[in-house]
C-alpha cells in the first residue's frame, strides 16, 4: 500500500523520516557537527511556536522534492567529474540536469513507439490495399500542384501590388507578372502530367477512393484535352460500378457532363442491363437520373424498358421502341399499355410481375428522385389494378411522397397511390406535409396532391387541423386566391373538377371517384371468381380421396357404410348450405375496398365548410377584400363562387341566409360607392371594369338572391343611381343580368319597376348577341 500511494522511492523516504526524528530525540547539547545542525533546526522551529505545524502538507512534500533534485544534481556532477564520456549518458539516463527521473527518456520512446505504429499501419493497409502506396505518391504530388498560385490569383495580386508604383514601372511588372504566370500554369501541367503517367491505366481503381478521386478530378481541371479523354475512355467501361462509389460517382457525373451528343449512345451502352439496379441504389440512383436527364427520347424508352423484364433489355433496339402507326411513326416512344397491347394475355402478367419486383423495392428504399422512377411507375399504376395499386401505395413509407410529386409524372403516381393507400397511410401522409401545405399548394404539379387528399382523406378533423387551418392562416381571399395554382384547391372545394377551373391536363393526373369505383368493383368481382375456383378445386379433391378407399372385410364394409352415409349427410347439409357459404365468401371480397375513401364526396364536403367553419371563414375573407377580389382576374373565380354557393349550395347552407344576405349587402356598398365617386369614363369605376362587370353579371344571372338584394341596393336604391347605372354602357350588362335570373317574379316585379328601360336594356343585349353570332359565323365560313 505505501509504495503503491507513494510511488517509487518510497524506502529511501520513509528511511529519511526516521533519521530525522532519531537525530532530533539524541541532539542533547552539542555532540559534533552534525548535532549542531540538528539543535539548530529544532531550535529554530521552537521560536517559530505552531506556525510551522499548521503548514499544509504538500509544503513539506515539496521541500523534500527539492532536497532530492538537489542529492541527485550533486551525485550526477561527481560521477561526470569521475568517468568521461560514458559518465554523461548515465547522467541523462538516470535524470541529470534536467531534473525529473527518465524524462527525456520517456519522450523519446513515445516518439520512436509513434513512429512504429503508423509505419505497422502503412504496411497493413498497403498489404491490404494494392494502391495504397501510389495514392500516398499521388497525393505529396497533389499537394504541390494545390498550392501552386492559380494565374487569376496572380493577375489580380500583381495589379494590386502595382497601385503605389510610378507610371514608369508598369510595363516592368506586367511582364513579370506575365512570366510568373506562365510559370505557374507550365508547374501546374507538368504536375498534371506526372499524376496522368502515374495513374495511367489504373484510374477507375484510384478514383474509387476518397483521396484518389480529388487526385483524378484535379486532373481533369489542369491536364490537356487527350488526357482527360484517356481518362474517360478509361472510366467509360466501369461506368455502372463506379456510379456505386461513394467517391467514383463524382468522376463519372464529369464524365456525363463532357460526352457530345454524338457519342451518348455509346456512353449508355455501357448501362445496358444496370439501369434497374443502379436505381435501387442510393448513390447510383443520382447518376441514373443524370444520365436519363441528358438522354433523347428513344434512348429513355430503352432505358425505361429494363423495368419491363430481361426480354426488352436483350431483345429490344430504338426502332422497336417506337409507335409504328401512321402519322406518329417513329415519333413518339410507346407506353407500357402500347406494349402489353401488343402481347398475348398471358405474356401481360409476367411483364407486370417482372416491373412489380423491380419497382417495389425501390419505393421500400425511398430511392423515388429519380424522373424514370417518376415514368415507369406512373405507367404500372394506370395499366394495373385496384389491388397492384394498393400494393405500391402500402410499399413507400409517407415522407417519399414529398419527393415524388414535384414532376408531372410523379404527381400523378402519387394521387393514384393516394386514393388506394388507406386511412392510416394518408393520415401519415398528412403530417408529413404539416407546414409545409401552402409551399406546396404553389407548385404547378404537386398542388394536385393537395386536392387529392381533400377528396379521399375520410378523417376530415385532421384534414381541417393541417390543411385547411394553414391556408386560413395564410389569408384566403388576399394570398391564397390570388396565386395561379393556390386558388385551384380554394376552387376544387367549392366545385370540384370544373373543366373551367381544373385544365384537361389537371384533370388527367387526378383519378375521378367514378374511375376509383370501378376498378374496386373489377377487384372485387375477381376476387369473387378466384374464390369459387379454389372452392371448386377443394371439393374436387376431397370427393377423390372418398373414392379411393378400398374395404374388404363385412364388418368395415358396414362401418364404412355407416361412415359413408354420415359423410353423405354432410355433403347434402353442405350443399345445401352453399349458398351461406358463398354468401359468406362473397361478403368477404366485398368488405375488400383496397384503402379506397368511405365517405361520400358530398358528406366530406359538408363537413369541411360546415362543421369545421370553413364557409364562414371564406366569406369572411371575401368581404374584407371585395374591392380587390372584383377587378382581379385570379381570384374573382372565387368570389363568383362563394356568392352563388358553390357546388349544392353548399356555402349557403353552412352559413344561414343572414350571413349571406350580409355579404351580398356589403358587395352591394362596395359596388356603389364605386359609381358614386367615380366618374363613367374612369377605370376604377367598377361597372366599367373588364372582370368586375363580367362578374357582377354572370353572378345576378345564376343567384336569385344575390341578384335581388343588388337591384333594390344598388340599381334601383334611388333614381340619381338609377340613372348612373343607365347612363354607363357596360352596366347595361349586369342590368340584362339581373332581369334574365331565374326568379320570374322578381323579375316581372324589376321589370315593373324600372318600366320601359327594362326592356330597352334587353334588346340591345340581344341585339349585340346576335351580332356577335352572325360575326363568328361569317369568320369560321
Amino acid at each position: 500500500r505505501a509504495t503503491k500511494s507513494a510511488g517509487l522511492n518510497a524506502k529511501a523516504k520513509r528511511k529519511e523520516r526516521r533519521e530525522e526524528k532519531f537525530n532530533n530525540k539524541g541532539g542533547g547539547g552539542g555532540g559534533g557537527e552534525g548535532g549542531a545542525a540538528t539543535t539548530g533546526k529544532t531550535f529554530e522551529d521552537e521560536e517559530g511556536g505552531n506556525k510551522q505545524k499548521k503548514k499544509h502538507k504538500g509544503n513539506q512534500h515539496e521541500d523534500k522534492d527539492n532536497n532530492k533534485k538537489s542529492k541527485n544534481t550533486s551525485s550526477s556532477f561527481k560521477s561526470s567529474n569521475a568517468s568521461n564520456g560514458n559518465g554523461d549518458k548515465k547522467a541523462w539516463k538516470s535524470g541529470g540536469i534536467g531534473g525529473g527521473s527518465g524524462g527525456f527518456k520517456k519522450t523519446a520512446s513515445s516518439q520512436q513507439q509513434q513512429q512504429q505504429q503508423t509505419q505497422s499501419q502503412s504496411q497493413k493497409q498497403g498489404f491490404a490495399k494494392p494502391n495504397f502506396q501510389l495514392i500516398e505518391e499521388l497525393v505529396l504530388i497533389f499537394e504541390k500542384l494545390r498550392q501552386t498560385k492559380d494565374s487569376s490569383k496572380s493577375k489580380n495580386g500583381g495589379g494590386n501590388r502595382g497601385k503605389g508604383k510610378r507610371a514608369g514601372d508598369d510595363d516592368d511588372d506586367d511582364d513579370s507578372d506575365n512570366d510568373n504566370n506562365s510559370r505557374d500554369a507550365g508547374k501546374k501541367k507538368e504536375y498534371a502530367t506526372l499524376i496522368y503517367s502515374k495513374t495511367k491505366g489504373k484510374i477507375p481503381e484510384i478514383a474509387n477512393n476518397h483521396k484518389g478521386s480529388r487526385i483524378v478530378q484535379s486532373l481533369l481541371k489542369y491536364g490537356t484535352e487527350e488526357q482527360i479523354n484517356s481518362v474517360f475512355a478509361e472510366c467509360a467501361p466501369k461506368l455502372a460500378i463506379l456510379a456505386k462509389s461513394l467517391y467514383g460517382n463524382f468522376l463519372i457525373r464529369k464524365l456525363i457532363e463532357k460526352t457530345k451528343k454524338e457519342d451518348y449512345p455509346q456512353l449508355l451502352q455501357n448501362v445496358k442491363g444496370q439501369v434497374t439496379s443502379l436505381a435501387r441504389h442510393p448513390v447510383g440512383s443520382q447518376i441514373l437520373e443524370h444520365l436519363y436527364h441528358s438522354a433523347k427520347g428513344e434512348q429513355r424508352a430503352q432505358m425505361q424498358a429494363e423495368f419491363y423484364g430481361g426480354e426488352f433489355v436483350h431483345f429490344s433496339n430504338a426502332s422497336s421502341m417506337t409507335k409504328k402507326d401512321g402519322k406518329n411513326a417513329n415519333k413518339e416512344p410507346p407506353t407500357l399499355k402500347d406494349i402489353l397491347l401488343q402481347k398475348p394475355a398471358m405474356q401481360r402478367q409476367n411483364t407486370l410481375k417482372n416491373i412489380s419486383r423491380s419497382i417495389l423495392p425501390i419505393l421500400e428504399k425511398g430511392l423515388v428522385s429519380p424522373l424514370i422512377v417518376h415514368k415507369v411507375l406512373k405507367e404500372y399504376l394506370l395499366v394495373g389494378g385496384a389491388s397492384l395499386r394498393a400494393e405500391a401505395a402500402n410499399s413507400i413509407a409517407a415522407p417519399a411522397f414529398l419527393r415524388l410529386f414535384h414532376t408531372r409524372e410523379g404527381a400523378t403516381a402519387t394521387n393514384v397511390m393516394l386514393s388506394y393507400a388507406g386511412a392510416k397511410q394518408r393520415k401519415q401522409v398528412l403530417k408529413a406535409l404539416k407546414t409545409q401545405v401552402w409551399r406546396v399548394s404553389q407548385d404547378e404539379c404537386a398542388h394536385s396532391t393537395i386536392m387529392t387528399l381533400i377528396d379521399c382523406v375520410d378523417d376530415t378533423n385532421m384534414l381541417n387541423k393541417i390543411i385547411l387551418q394553414e391556408l386560413k392562416s395564410e389569408d384566403i381571399a388576399g394570398i391564397v386566391c390570388e396565386h395561379k395554382f393556390g386558388k385551384r384547391v380554394i376552387l376544387h372545394l367549392l366545385r370540384p373538377r370544373l373543366n373551367k377551373y381544373s385544365p384537361p391536363n389537371l384533370q388527367m393526373m387526378m383519378l375521378s371517384p367514378e374511375e376509383i369505383h370501378q376498378s374496386v368493383e373489377a377487384a372485387k368481382a375477381l376476387v369473387k371468381t378466384l374464390q369459387k375456383q379454389q372452392k371448386k378445386i377443394n371439393r374436387h379433391d376431397n370427393d377423390g380421396d372418398d373414392g379411393e378407399e378400398e374395404i374388404e372385410d363385412d364388418e368395415i364394409l358396414k362401418d364404412s357404410s355407416n361412415k359413408k352415409s354420415e359423410v353423405n349427410k354432410r355433403k347434402l347439409s353442405s350443399d345445401g348450405g352453399s349458398d351461406s357459404e358463398e354468401d359468406e365468401e362473397e361478403a368477404e371480397g366485398a368488405d375488400v375496398n383496397f384503402g379506397v375513401a368511405k365517405k361520400s364526396e358530398q358528406q366530406r364536403r359538408l363537413e369541411v365548410f360546415k362543421q369545421y367553419g370553413f364557409a364562414e371563414a371564406l366569406v369572411k375573407s371575401c368581404q374584407d377584400n371585395i374591392d380587390r377580389m372584383l377587378r382581379s382576374k385570379e381570384s374573382g373565380d372565387v368570389l363568383y363562387e362563394v356568392i352563388i354557393g358553390g357546388l349544392d349550395d353548399v356555402v349557403h347552407e353552412s352559413c344561414g341566409e343572414g350571413k349571406m344576405n350580409a355579404f351580398y349587402e356589403r358587395i352591394a356598398e362596395v359596388v356603389t360607392e364605386s359609381v358614386k365617386s367615380a366618374k363613367a369614363d374612369e377605370e376604377d369605376n367598377l361597372l366599367e371594369n373588364f372582370f368586375s362587370t363580367r362578374l357582377l353579371r354572370r353572378a345576378a344571372q345564376d343567384c336569385p338572391r344575390f341578384a335581388k338584394v343588388l337591384f333594390d341596393s344598388s340599381i334601383c336604391a334611388s333614381s340619381s343611381l338609377q340613372k348612373k347605372w343607365l347612363s354607363m354602357p357596360h352596366a347595361e350588362k349586369i342590368i340584362a343580368g339581373v332581369l334574365s335570373c331565374p326568379d320570374e317574379k322578381f323579375v316581372t316585379e324589376a321589370k315593373a319597376k324600372m318600366g320601359a328601360d327594362a326592356d330597352a336594356i334587353l334588346a340591345k343585349v340581344i341585339a349585340k348577341k346576335e351580332k356577335h353570332r352572325d360575326n363568328a359565323a361569317k369568320g369560321k365560313a
